[in-house]
């Protein structure tokens, strides 16, 4: 079992300190566990472009983003491997941090199991065997925890 912890907060801050403290627990019992901070990596912003859902819904391919230079791709290939998912996250005024709003961003619509599962189901009515479909490992449930790390 894999368990991916994200921390969308400052190195070494609380929220990152809870999400290590939930990873160690998911070690103790046998998980195999790793952190991402989010703050290391590179995410662009959403275009708002809608090419993901048009490529997924339209086209029945993979509803892959346009944007490639960047560590999204790394970051949802992390997603798509693990088995539970434990995201860190402060609370700014009132809200998630920014990162964290444009991780959500970036995987939008095109991420959304049910859009997949109908992009799945018009590649099997049509017969389309070329080209890439949704992500198979879309639909491996999964589980997911939230910390909230708030002050005031």
């Amino acid at each position: 079992m894999k368990i991916l912890g994200i921390s969308c907060g400052r190195r070494m801050s609380n929220s990152e300190i809870l999400v290590k403290e939930a990873l160690m627990g998911a070690e103790e019992i046998g998980a195999e566990v790793e952190l991402i901070r989010l703050n290391d990596l590179q995410i662009k912003p959403c275009t708002g472009c809608n090419a993901c859902v048009v490529s997924l819904l339209e086209k029945c391919g993979s509803g892959d983003c346009v944007i490639k230079n960047d560590d999204f791709g790394f970051i949802e290939e992390k997603i798509m491997e693990c088995d539970g998912l434990i995201l860190s996250s402060a609370i700014y005024e009132k809200s998630p941090s920014g990162l964290l709003k444009t991780l959500n961003d970036r995987m939008g619509p095109s991420h959304d199991i049910a859009f997949r599962m109908i992009a799945k189901k018009q590649r099997e009515e049509r017969g389309i065997t070329t080209g890439k479909g949704p992500d198979e490992r879309s639909f491996k449930p999964r589980v997911a925890s939230l910390i909230a790390v708030g002050g005031e």
